[in-house]
């Protein structure tokens, strides 16, 4: 690369313009806000079982594993793999993370 191509504006290859700025924070922090949001409400969705949305993701799964065994030309019985408690303590895992995030994000906007 020429080194004109490698120089800032004032003609120093380490000027100001290279370093973090308050504005990259707070795109930052306005991304883990966000995505933290999401997380946390949609993790707290699951834990709770809000309109049994841990119940119909273990008949999701159910219905699935049932198309791959029948893919697999198995017509077998059903094999019992996970129970909507799984998913209850994935969407707590997922919604303690999302509050973290959330929170990560926040203190990095004040």
């Amino acid at each position: 690369m020429p080194p004109a191509l490698l120089d800032g504006p004032d003609g120093c290859y380490g000027s100001a313009d290279h370093h973090t700025t308050r504005g990259q924070h707070m795109d930052i922090g306005f991304f883990l806000l966000a995505f933290g949001l999401f997380s946390a409400i949609s993790g707290g969705w699951v834990a709770l079982n809000v309109r049994g949305s841990a119940t119909a993701l273990d008949r999701w799964a159910e219905t699935n594993a049932e198309l791959r065994r029948h893919a697999q030309r198995d017509l077998g019985p059903a094999t019992r793999s996970t129970s909507p408690a799984i998913f209850r303590y994935f969407g707590t895992g997922i919604g303690l993370s999302g509050t973290v995030l959330a929170l990560v994000g926040l203190a990095m906007l004040l």
